[in-house]
């Protein structure tokens, strides 16, 4: 009997010391944890102006030199007042580069004409947890739509308006360009090409190298 009861209370405590080891975590949930990533932040709109009801607001995350590749976009109804509080998620897996990527934000009416775009290139490092800088959004001049065709020195170049960015053709180059604040006019930006917009006149930077265009008739 004795040897029989000893045997019981030593598999009675084998079997509560099991009970008390932890069972380390799966590698996959580890990895989705370490996987995950949030932007965050606040987008102002131009004074004075407000998104009417209706309107929604797309992010979206690109790599700066990929011609705007995008790592995640999210779009959802704008039912706050400016400041708007924003949060993104991607997944830090896709990763290769955490320094070469730019964040986008852009506000559609109820049509899905765009209203307001970022201005300009926001970089953001994904390797740290910190808020980006304060995006300011600037309205779109409902007249920036549609393929536009200029004459630079001699060249033909095709614009178009790709909401919310240009896309522009001269040669066998082609750029996506970002709208940025000007002091007047539609100035447009990328990682090696400018185009800014006067009235019918634009003047081209391509790296090192500028020329003037002309608007050609429709």
């Amino acid at each position: 009997m004795s040897h029989s009861f000893f045997r019981c209370t030593l598999l009675i405590g084998l079997v509560s010391l099991a009970g008390c080891i932890s069972t380390p975590p799966r590698a996959d949930s580890e990895d989705t944890l370490a996987g995950a990533g949030l932007l965050r932040g606040k987008l102002l709109l131009p004074p004075g102006s407000s998104a009417p009801p209706g309107a929604r607001l797309r992010l979206s995350l690109l790599d700066r030199f990929s011609d705007g590749a995008e790592l995640t976009a999210r779009e959802y109804p704008l039912d706050s007042a400016p400041p708007i509080d924003f949060r993104l998620t991607f997944d830090r897996r896709r990763i290769s580069d955490v320094t070469v990527y730019r964040l986008d934000a852009a506000v559609y009416g109820p049509d899905g004409r765009l209203l307001f775009t970022s201005d300009g290139e926001h970089p953001v490092n994904l390797g740290v947890e910190a808020e980006p800088t304060r995006i300011e959004l600037m309205a779109i001049d409902s007249q920036s739509q549609g393929l536009r065709s200029y004459d630079c020195e001699g060249l033909p170049l095709a614009a178009e308006f790709v909401d919310p960015d240009l896309m522009i053709e001269i040669g066998s180059q082609q750029h996506r360009l970002r709208r940025a604040h000007a002091a007047s006019g539609a100035r447009y930006i990328g990682a090696n090409a400018e185009f800014w917009i006067n009235g019918d006149e634009a003047r081209l930077q391509l790296g090192d190298h500028a020329m003037q265009c002309s608007a050609l008739g429709d």
